[in-house]
């Protein structure tokens, strides 16, 4: 438990350090939302995960979805402040419209944060639970395109809102969608043409959204900051969907995993950081022009990885099976050569002594 929180806990107040001494808002409530957020990724991916009480798999769900819901929560919480600050230059119903899109999808968040508290806690009142689920799922559908409409109508590309409003739910829904039953059950497909479908899908939905992030806030001095931080958000949002399309998910490598996340990538931030404080204080500027780019591009390869191991689960676990049984078979197949070698020697030194 303490390589899950100590590292991050560490990682939380350095920020929380640089941030109060250099004053980048956006940069520092992002990155230290992040790290303290961040032990929910590894108690999800942690090898002690079976024993987590009530079943593994909504306990699992649930830990990942409340990391995304939170952090959703927090960066568009930033993103609304940001809007605030320029916002004397809109008109009195664009500031209307745009402060209820925010509280709605504040909202919707909140929803779902109540949602995977009353399972992590299994809560027994059957009508609530009820209408909680069911809310929290037309949110999950409604949540990314009224993300991105927000963005667009509060930082200045209205115009390009309209793709959302028509095609991008189309995605969402194809992500959603139960794949076994359409690809396997429908069109005898292959399992692994299913899941390739699917990777293929989310790669497309994942990239329009971090293209729309980066259109949206292309105006803005911290764009590939903030973009970094979408290309990580959606990850998450990836993993959290996939229970929708498959039954069958674990991680393999799962200590592997474990370790690069609790300590391979802490170390690379560590270092970015420590790199950014002596190159202010010798040089007097930054090496970097935003820590997001480093955070948040580390975060998304390190998920992103998660991401594939699980899609193709079951064809590594084929492999290693095969590999396992390849490594406890060459044993015994060399001690039977060497047998069958001495036998075939014996006759031979039979017949020597014999003349």
């Amino acid at each position: 438990m303490s390589v899950v929180t100590v590292p991050n806990l560490f990682m939380f107040f350095a920020f929380l350090f640089w941030g109060v001494i250099e004053g980048f808002l956006s940069e520092t409530v992002a990155c230290c939302a992040h790290y303290f957020l961040r032990p929910l990724l590894l108690l999800w991916a942690s090898p002690h995960s079976k024993h987590f009480p009530g079943s593994r798999e909504t306990v699992v769900h649930c830990i990942i979805h409340l990391q995304y819901s939170l952090f959703t929560n927090v960066v568009h919480s930033v993103l609304f402040k940001s809007f605030w600050e320029k916002s004397l230059r809109y008109e009195e119903s664009d500031k209307v419209l745009i402060t209820i899109l925010f509280g709605i999808m504040i909202l919707i968040c909140i929803v779902n944060i109540v949602f995977l508290l009353a399972e992590l806690i299994t809560y027994k009142d059957v009508r609530i639970h009820v209408v909680l689920d069911l809310v929290s799922d037309i949110g999950h559908d409604v949540l990314p395109p009224l993300q991105l409409i927000f963005l667009f109508y509060a930082f200045g590309a209205a115009r390009r809102a309209l793709f959302v409003l028509g095609v991008f739910p189309l995605f969402l829904t194809l992500t959603r969608y139960d794949w076994n039953k359409a690809c396997v059950e429908k069109l005898q497909c292959s399992p692994l043409f299913r899941r390739a479908a699917w990777l293929s899908f989310m790669i497309t939905v994942n990239a329009i959204m971090v293209y729309s992030y980066l259109i949206a806030l292309e105006k803005e001095k911290d764009c590939v900051g903030w973009v970094c931080v979408a290309a990580f958000l959606q990850g998450l949002w990836g993993i959290v969907v996939l229970k929708h399309s498959f039954d069958d998910l674990d991680l393999p490598f799962r200590r592997v995993v474990y370790l690069i996340g609790s300590v391979g990538v802490v170390l690379v931030n560590s270092v970015a950081l420590m790199t950014e404080l002596i190159m202010k204080v010798v040089d007097g500027e930054r090496a970097m022009e935003d820590l997001r780019k480093v955070v948040f591009s580390s975060e998304c390869l390190f998920v992103s990885s998660v991401l594939l191991l699980i899609i193709f689960e079951p064809y590594i676990k084929t492999f290693q099976q095969h590999f396992q049984r390849e490594a406890a078979g060459t044993p015994h197949n060399l001690s039977n050569q060497n047998q069958t070698k001495e036998e075939k020697h014996k006759p031979l030194k039979h017949t020597e002594r014999n003349k």
